[in-house]
């Protein structure tokens, strides 16, 4: 049982390897079953190229409870094996409220973000003021965006609903009650990138 089911994790790990691999990155300066989601958002004009320094090939988006030990960390070694520089963020469990600056330095310095959308992500403040961080350096820098809804339906993530994007929000709305902007923020930017095509990794 346990056997199938981190095998199902190494196999979506590769899959997301090798398809970044078929995307030819360039070098930066540093020597159950699976879906696709295909829903995208429709874009009248093409976003302008990354520019500026390039740290990482992949920048790694996920809650530390739900899948660190388990799909993040099959995923983070993939990547490396594959050689593709991957930033993952070790400091989840000492970490405060408001977002540290070198993560959104390192946001804007990768070429890729794979966001790990799973059960308790929309709980953490943190990990949507990542997601807003996302969102808009994809928007405002071309930065390419890949999705995995892990065991959650991408209809929650665009919606906020559900038992626990829906659940989450519900107390964000109260708890930032003085701060309706901050809230319709990480709204705005779960919808986008609940929107894109990506992998949906299913229990089982």
């Amino acid at each position: 049982m346990y056997f199938l089911f981190f095998s199902t994790l190494s196999i979506c790990s590769c899959l997301l390897a090798f398809t970044l691999l078929h995307k030819q990155i360039p070098p930066t300066p540093h020597t159950s079953s699976v879906t696709t989601n295909t829903e995208a958002i429709p874009s009248s004009s093409s976003p302008p190229p990354l520019s500026g320094k390039l740290t990482y090939d992949v920048f790694l988006s996920f809650r530390g409870q739900d899948t660190r030990e388990s799909f993040t960390d099959h995923l983070y070694t993939a990547l490396l094996q594959k050689g593709i520089h991957t930033f993952r963020d070790d400091d989840e469990l000492v970490r405060g409220e408001s977002i540290a600056p070198n993560l959104l330095k390192a946001i804007e310095e990768s070429r890729y973000v794979i966001v790990v959308l799973s059960p308790n992500y929309a709980e953490s403040a943190w990990c949507l003021d990542e997601m807003v961080k996302v969102a808009e350096c994809k928007k405002e820098m071309g930065q390419k965006v890949l999705p995995v809804f892990y065991h959650v339906d991408p209809s929650e993530v665009r919606r906020q609903t559900g038992h626990h994007f829906g659940k989450a929000f519900e107390k964000h709305q109260k708890r930032y009650k003085a701060e309706p902007n901050k809230v319709q923020r990480w709204k705005d930017a779960l919808f986008q990138v609940g929107s894109l095509s990506g992998w949906h990794l299913q229990d089982g």
